[in-house]
C-alpha cells in the first residue's frame, strides 16, 4: 500500500563539532515525502568530526516514518594503513533507541570526490501522532589522513500507517 504524507519541517537546529558556528539550518522534504534534503555544511576533519540536526516534523495523523539510509558527498587522503568511518545515525527526542550505520573506507592515498549511500543496521520507527522530533546525526572518523564531507544529504525516509 502506498501512503501520500505530506510532511512539513517547522524547527530545525544544528550541534556538534562538525557543525559551522552558525545556527542557520534549512530541511524540507521532496513531494513525495521520501527524501529529506538537509544543508548539513561542509566539514573538514583529521581525527574526529560530527553534526547534529534536530527536526521537528509535522505530518498526518495515523502515520509514523524511519529513516533508511543518508548520502554522503565526500573527498579525503588516508596514508597507507589508515581508514575513514562515515556514520550515519538517528534517534527521535526522548527514545534511546539508535539506529547506525558505517561506511569503512581503507583507499590508500588521494580520494576523488565521490557519492556514498550509509544505511543504517536496523531502523526504528517514530511514535504514531502529528509531531516527530526527528536527531539526525552524520559523522567522519578518521585515522591516518583526513577527509571532507561536502554533503550529506538526501536522507531516505519511509512511511507506514500506524498499527491498529
Amino acid at each position: 500500500m502506498s501512503l501520500t504524507i505530506a510532511a512539513v519541517i517547522t524547527k530545525a537546529a544544528l550541534a556538534g563539532s562538525g557543525c559551522p558556528a552558525s545556527d542557520k539550518v534549512t530541511a524540507h522534504f521532496n513531494d513525495e515525502a521520501t527524501e529529506l534534503t538537509v544543508d548539513i555544511p561542509a566539514f573538514t576533519t583529521k581525527l574526529r568530526a560530527n553534526c547534529e540536526v534536530a527536526l521537528t516534523i509535522e505530518h498526518a495523523a495515523g502515520v509514523r516514518m524511519r529513516p533508511k539510509a543518508a548520502q554522503f558527498n565526500w573527498a579525503g587522503e588516508l596514508a597507507a594503513g589508515g581508514t575513514a568511518d562515515l556514520t550515519f545515525k538517528y534517534h527521535y527526542q526522548g527514545k534511546s533507541e539508535t539506529p547506525t550505520g558505517h561506511l569503512i573506507v581503507k583507499d590508500a592515498g588521494k580520494i576523488a570526490p565521490r557519492e556514498d549511500v550509509v544505511a543504517v543496521d536496523k531502523a526504528a520507527w517514530s511514535e504514531c501522532g502529528k509531531t516527530t522530533t526527528l536527531v539526525l546525526g552524520v559523522a567522519a572518523f578518521v585515522r591516518g589522513g583526513s577527509a571532507e564531507v561536502t554533503k550529506a544529504s538526501p536522507f531516505r525516509v519511509e512511511w507506514e500507517a500506524c498499527p491498529k
